[in-house]
Protein backbone atom coordinates (compact mmCIF):
# COMPACT_ATOMS: atom_id res chain seq x y z
CA UNK A 1 0.00 0.00 0.00
CA UNK A 2 2.75 2.45 0.94
CA UNK A 3 4.61 1.64 -2.27
CA UNK A 4 1.44 2.40 -4.25
CA UNK A 5 1.02 5.71 -2.42
CA UNK A 6 4.62 6.75 -3.14
CA UNK A 7 4.24 5.82 -6.80
CA UNK A 8 1.07 7.89 -7.00
CA UNK A 9 2.43 10.95 -5.18
CA UNK A 10 6.09 10.97 -6.22
CA UNK A 11 6.24 8.77 -9.30
CA UNK A 12 8.78 6.53 -7.56
CA UNK A 13 8.79 2.77 -8.15
CA UNK A 14 9.92 1.13 -4.90
CA UNK A 15 10.72 -2.43 -5.94
CA UNK A 16 12.79 -3.60 -2.96
CA UNK A 17 11.28 -4.80 0.31
CA UNK A 18 11.59 -2.23 3.07
CA UNK A 19 14.74 -2.92 5.12
CA UNK A 20 14.38 -4.19 8.69
CA UNK A 21 16.31 -3.43 11.85
CA UNK A 22 15.88 -4.60 15.42
CA UNK A 23 15.00 -2.12 18.15
CA UNK A 24 18.34 -2.78 19.85
CA UNK A 25 20.32 -2.22 16.66
CA UNK A 26 18.41 1.00 16.01
CA UNK A 27 19.34 2.31 19.46
CA UNK A 28 22.97 1.16 19.14
CA UNK A 29 23.51 2.68 15.69
CA UNK A 30 21.21 5.69 15.66
CA UNK A 31 20.24 6.45 19.26
CA UNK A 32 16.52 6.34 18.51
CA UNK A 33 13.77 3.81 17.81
CA UNK A 34 12.77 5.79 14.70
CA UNK A 35 16.04 6.25 12.78
CA UNK A 36 16.49 8.64 9.89
CA UNK A 37 18.71 6.57 7.59
CA UNK A 38 19.16 9.24 4.90
CA UNK A 39 22.55 10.15 6.40
CA UNK A 40 25.34 8.51 8.39
CA UNK A 41 26.84 9.78 11.67
CA UNK A 42 26.25 6.41 13.30
CA UNK A 43 26.95 5.92 17.00
CA UNK A 44 29.88 3.86 18.27
CA UNK A 45 30.39 2.36 21.71
CA UNK A 46 34.00 2.99 22.75
CA UNK A 47 33.75 1.61 26.28
CA UNK A 48 35.59 -1.65 25.64
CA UNK A 49 38.55 0.26 24.20
CA UNK A 50 39.12 2.10 27.48
CA UNK A 51 38.96 -0.63 30.11
CA UNK A 52 42.67 -0.29 30.90
CA UNK A 53 42.69 3.51 30.80
CA UNK A 54 44.10 4.83 34.13
CA UNK A 55 42.09 8.07 34.01
CA UNK A 56 40.18 8.80 37.23
CA UNK A 57 37.44 10.33 35.08
CA UNK A 58 36.84 7.04 33.27
CA UNK A 59 37.32 4.80 36.30
CA UNK A 60 34.68 6.73 38.23
CA UNK A 61 32.33 6.74 35.24
CA UNK A 62 32.67 2.99 34.69
CA UNK A 63 32.12 2.41 38.42
CA UNK A 64 28.78 4.23 37.99
CA UNK A 65 28.00 1.82 35.12
CA UNK A 66 28.35 4.63 32.60
CA UNK A 67 29.76 4.11 29.12
CA UNK A 68 31.69 6.08 26.51
CA UNK A 69 29.88 6.62 23.21
CA UNK A 70 30.51 8.89 20.26
CA UNK A 71 29.83 9.96 16.70
CA UNK A 72 32.22 11.06 13.97
CA UNK A 73 31.29 14.09 11.84
CA UNK A 74 33.28 14.02 8.56
CA UNK A 75 35.18 17.17 7.57
CA UNK A 76 33.76 19.07 10.54
CA UNK A 77 36.88 19.71 12.63
CA UNK A 78 36.40 23.47 12.24
CA UNK A 79 32.64 23.58 11.63
CA UNK A 80 31.54 24.54 15.14
CA UNK A 81 32.45 27.45 17.42
CA UNK A 82 33.20 27.05 21.11
CA UNK A 83 29.77 28.54 21.80
CA UNK A 84 28.09 25.89 19.66
CA UNK A 85 30.07 23.09 21.30
CA UNK A 86 29.12 24.49 24.71
CA UNK A 87 25.48 24.43 23.61
CA UNK A 88 25.88 20.78 22.61
CA UNK A 89 27.28 20.04 26.08
CA UNK A 90 24.27 21.64 27.77
CA UNK A 91 21.95 19.54 25.62
CA UNK A 92 23.86 16.37 26.46
CA UNK A 93 23.58 17.14 30.18
CA UNK A 94 19.81 17.42 29.80
CA UNK A 95 19.86 13.80 28.60
CA UNK A 96 21.83 12.77 31.69
CA UNK A 97 25.38 12.77 30.30
CA UNK A 98 28.08 13.37 32.91
CA UNK A 99 30.68 14.47 30.36
CA UNK A 100 30.89 15.66 26.76
CA UNK A 101 33.97 16.45 24.71
CA UNK A 102 35.07 17.08 21.13
CA UNK A 103 38.25 15.78 19.52
CA UNK A 104 39.68 16.72 16.13
CA UNK A 105 41.54 14.24 13.95
CA UNK A 106 44.77 15.84 12.74
CA UNK A 107 47.73 14.04 11.17
CA UNK A 108 46.36 10.72 12.38
CA UNK A 109 46.16 11.90 15.98
CA UNK A 110 43.49 13.33 18.28
CA UNK A 111 43.52 16.98 19.31
CA UNK A 112 41.32 18.51 22.02
CA UNK A 113 40.80 19.03 25.74
CA UNK A 114 40.79 15.31 26.58
CA UNK A 115 43.19 14.18 23.86
CA UNK A 116 45.85 13.29 26.43
CA UNK A 117 43.32 11.20 28.36
CA UNK A 118 42.73 9.05 25.28
CA UNK A 119 46.30 9.11 23.94
CA UNK A 120 46.70 5.33 24.23
CA UNK A 121 43.31 4.71 22.60
CA UNK A 122 43.60 7.32 19.83
CA UNK A 123 44.48 4.88 17.05
CA UNK A 124 41.69 2.50 18.11
CA UNK A 125 39.16 5.36 18.18
CA UNK A 126 40.17 6.50 14.70
CA UNK A 127 39.99 2.93 13.42
CA UNK A 128 36.55 2.26 14.92
CA UNK A 129 35.10 5.41 13.37
CA UNK A 130 37.12 4.96 10.15
CA UNK A 131 37.94 8.63 10.71
CA UNK A 132 40.09 10.79 8.47
CA UNK A 133 42.07 13.96 9.05
CA UNK A 134 39.68 16.88 9.40
CA UNK A 135 36.94 14.81 11.04
CA UNK A 136 35.40 15.68 14.40
CA UNK A 137 34.67 13.15 17.15
CA UNK A 138 31.94 14.04 19.65
CA UNK A 139 31.99 11.85 22.76
CA UNK A 140 29.65 11.50 25.74
CA UNK A 141 29.86 9.60 29.01
CA UNK A 142 26.52 8.43 30.41
CA UNK A 143 24.43 5.37 31.19
CA UNK A 144 23.93 3.38 27.99
CA UNK A 145 20.39 4.43 27.12
CA UNK A 146 21.07 8.05 28.07
CA UNK A 147 24.22 8.11 25.93
CA UNK A 148 22.36 6.63 22.97
CA UNK A 149 19.44 9.05 23.21
CA UNK A 150 21.74 12.04 23.73
CA UNK A 151 23.82 11.24 20.65
CA UNK A 152 20.70 10.34 18.68
CA UNK A 153 19.43 13.86 19.32
CA UNK A 154 22.81 15.42 18.54
CA UNK A 155 23.19 13.35 15.37
CA UNK A 156 19.95 14.76 13.94
CA UNK A 157 20.69 18.32 15.05
CA UNK A 158 24.12 18.29 13.39
CA UNK A 159 22.76 16.71 10.20
CA UNK A 160 20.28 19.58 9.89
CA UNK A 161 22.90 22.23 10.66
CA UNK A 162 25.39 20.87 8.14
CA UNK A 163 22.72 20.06 5.52
CA UNK A 164 23.62 16.36 5.43
CA UNK A 165 20.08 15.12 4.77
CA UNK A 166 19.04 14.30 1.21
CA UNK A 167 15.54 15.78 1.19
CA UNK A 168 14.66 13.98 -2.05
CA UNK A 169 14.91 10.53 -0.45
CA UNK A 170 12.13 8.47 1.09
CA UNK A 171 13.73 5.94 3.44
CA UNK A 172 11.28 3.40 4.83
CA UNK A 173 12.38 1.10 7.63
CA UNK A 174 10.78 -1.64 9.72
CA UNK A 175 11.83 -1.61 13.39
CA UNK A 176 11.30 -5.10 14.85
CA UNK A 177 11.98 -7.13 18.02
CA UNK A 178 10.88 -4.50 20.50
CA UNK A 179 11.38 -5.20 24.19
CA UNK A 180 8.17 -6.39 25.80
CA UNK A 181 8.80 -4.42 29.00
CA UNK A 182 10.73 -1.42 30.26
CA UNK A 183 11.57 -0.40 33.82
CA UNK A 184 9.86 2.75 35.13
CA UNK A 185 12.30 4.36 37.57
CA UNK A 186 9.72 6.71 39.12
CA UNK A 187 7.05 4.07 39.72
CA UNK A 188 9.63 1.32 40.40
CA UNK A 189 7.83 -1.23 38.27
CA UNK A 190 7.84 -2.69 34.77
CA UNK A 191 5.57 -1.24 32.12
CA UNK A 192 4.68 -2.35 28.61
CA UNK A 193 6.75 -0.84 25.80
CA UNK A 194 3.78 -0.92 23.40
CA UNK A 195 0.68 -2.00 25.32
CA UNK A 196 -0.17 -4.80 27.78
CA UNK A 197 -1.83 -6.95 25.12
CA UNK A 198 1.31 -7.49 23.00
CA UNK A 199 2.60 -11.04 22.53
CA UNK A 200 5.97 -11.73 24.11
CA UNK A 201 8.75 -13.93 22.72
CA UNK A 202 9.82 -16.08 25.66
CA UNK A 203 13.08 -18.01 25.35
CA UNK A 204 13.80 -20.34 28.27
CA UNK A 205 14.21 -18.57 31.61
CA UNK A 206 15.03 -14.87 31.27
CA UNK A 207 16.06 -13.30 34.56
CA UNK A 208 16.25 -9.79 33.09
CA UNK A 209 12.66 -9.02 32.13
CA UNK A 210 13.77 -6.14 29.89
CA UNK A 211 15.54 -8.70 27.67
CA UNK A 212 12.22 -10.30 26.68
CA UNK A 213 11.36 -9.40 23.09
CA UNK A 214 7.88 -8.92 21.69
CA UNK A 215 5.97 -9.38 18.45
CA UNK A 216 5.77 -5.60 18.03
CA UNK A 217 6.85 -3.55 15.04
CA UNK A 218 6.94 0.03 13.75
CA UNK A 219 7.19 1.37 10.22
CA UNK A 220 9.43 4.45 10.03
CA UNK A 221 9.85 6.97 7.22
CA UNK A 222 12.65 9.56 7.23
CA UNK A 223 12.95 9.49 11.00
CA UNK A 224 9.22 9.60 11.75
CA UNK A 225 7.11 6.74 13.03
CA UNK A 226 4.23 6.51 10.55
CA UNK A 227 2.73 3.27 11.84
CA UNK A 228 2.91 0.72 14.60
CA UNK A 229 1.38 -2.59 15.48
CA UNK A 230 1.83 -6.02 16.99
CA UNK A 231 0.63 -9.56 17.24
CA UNK A 232 -1.73 -9.68 20.19
CA UNK A 233 -2.15 -12.14 23.02
CA UNK A 234 -5.02 -14.48 22.23
CA UNK A 235 -5.25 -16.79 25.27
CA UNK A 236 -6.22 -16.07 28.86
CA UNK A 237 -3.22 -17.72 30.53
CA UNK A 238 -0.70 -15.59 28.61
CA UNK A 239 -2.71 -12.42 29.22
CA UNK A 240 -2.85 -13.05 32.96
CA UNK A 241 0.91 -13.73 32.97
CA UNK A 242 1.46 -10.38 31.22
CA UNK A 243 -0.61 -8.52 33.80
CA UNK A 244 1.41 -10.17 36.57
CA UNK A 245 4.69 -9.15 34.90
CA UNK A 246 3.37 -5.59 35.10
CA UNK A 247 2.93 -5.99 38.85
CA UNK A 248 -0.86 -6.24 38.82
CA UNK A 249 -2.61 -8.29 41.49
CA UNK A 250 -5.13 -10.93 40.41
CA UNK A 251 -8.04 -9.08 41.99
CA UNK A 252 -7.03 -5.87 40.19
CA UNK A 253 -6.79 -7.27 36.69
CA UNK A 254 -9.92 -9.35 37.13
CA UNK A 255 -11.77 -6.22 38.26
CA UNK A 256 -10.44 -4.02 35.43
CA UNK A 257 -10.17 -6.59 32.63
CA UNK A 258 -12.40 -9.45 33.72
CA UNK A 259 -14.73 -8.94 30.76
CA UNK A 260 -11.77 -9.23 28.38
CA UNK A 261 -10.29 -12.30 30.07
CA UNK A 262 -13.66 -14.01 29.95
CA UNK A 263 -13.92 -13.26 26.24
CA UNK A 264 -10.53 -14.92 25.70
CA UNK A 265 -11.97 -18.14 27.15
CA UNK A 266 -14.28 -18.42 24.15
CA UNK A 267 -11.36 -18.84 21.75
CA UNK A 268 -9.69 -15.86 20.10
CA UNK A 269 -7.95 -16.54 16.77
CA UNK A 270 -4.31 -15.42 16.48
CA UNK A 271 -4.46 -11.82 15.27
CA UNK A 272 -2.42 -8.69 14.76
CA UNK A 273 -2.38 -5.50 12.80
CA UNK A 274 -0.84 -2.14 12.02
CA UNK A 275 -2.20 1.37 12.54
CA UNK A 276 -0.92 4.06 10.18
CA UNK A 277 -0.62 7.72 11.15
CA UNK A 278 -2.18 9.19 8.03
CA UNK A 279 -1.60 12.83 8.98
CA UNK A 280 2.11 12.19 9.63
CA UNK A 281 2.49 10.30 6.34
CA UNK A 282 0.82 13.13 4.41
CA UNK A 283 3.08 15.67 6.14
CA UNK A 284 6.22 13.85 4.98
CA UNK A 285 5.00 13.25 1.43
CA UNK A 286 3.94 16.90 1.17
CA UNK A 287 7.37 18.08 2.33
CA UNK A 288 5.98 19.91 5.37
CA UNK A 289 7.80 20.33 8.70
CA UNK A 290 4.72 20.62 10.92
CA UNK A 291 1.82 18.18 11.04
CA UNK A 292 -0.65 21.04 11.59
CA UNK A 293 0.01 22.13 8.01
CA UNK A 294 -1.80 19.04 6.67
CA UNK A 295 -4.69 18.87 9.15
CA UNK A 296 -7.87 20.58 7.96
CA UNK A 297 -8.77 22.29 11.23
CA UNK A 298 -5.81 21.86 13.57
CA UNK A 299 -5.66 22.84 17.21
CA UNK A 300 -3.10 25.47 18.12
CA UNK A 301 -0.18 25.00 20.48
CA UNK A 302 -2.42 25.32 23.54
CA UNK A 303 -4.92 22.70 22.36
CA UNK A 304 -7.55 25.27 21.29
CA UNK A 305 -9.60 24.69 18.12
CA UNK A 306 -9.95 28.14 16.46
CA UNK A 307 -12.71 27.00 14.08
CA UNK A 308 -15.00 25.44 16.69
CA UNK A 309 -13.76 27.77 19.44
CA UNK A 310 -13.32 24.71 21.59
CA UNK A 311 -12.94 24.20 24.46
CA UNK A 312 -15.41 26.92 25.48
CA UNK A 313 -17.14 28.05 28.64
CA UNK A 314 -19.83 25.66 29.88
CA UNK A 315 -23.28 27.09 30.51
CA UNK A 316 -24.68 26.62 34.02
CA UNK A 317 -27.82 24.96 32.62
CA UNK A 318 -25.68 22.32 30.87
CA UNK A 319 -23.87 21.54 34.09
CA UNK A 320 -27.17 21.21 35.96
CA UNK A 321 -28.66 18.98 33.25
CA UNK A 322 -25.72 16.56 33.48
CA UNK A 323 -25.74 16.60 37.30
CA UNK A 324 -22.17 17.85 37.41
CA UNK A 325 -20.40 20.25 39.73
CA UNK A 326 -17.50 22.44 38.58
CA UNK A 327 -14.74 23.26 41.02
CA UNK A 328 -11.80 25.60 40.53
Amino acid sequence: MLKAVVKKTHGLELTEAFPTISYEEAMNRFGTDKPDTRFGLELKNLTNLCQDNPSILLKQAFARHEELWGICVPNAADSFTKKQLSHFYQEMKEFGASRFTSLKVEAGELQGDLASTFEAEAAAFIDRFEAQDGDLLLLVIAKRRQAQEALGHLRLEIAKQLDLIDQSRLDFLWVLDWPLLEWNEEQERYQAMHHPFTQGIFENEQEDLTSIKSHAYDIVLNGYEIGGGSLRIHDRKSQEAMFELLGMEKEDYERDFGFFLEALDYGFPPHGGLALGLDRLVMILAGEENIRQVIAFPKNGTGFDPMLESPSQVDASQVKELHLELKN
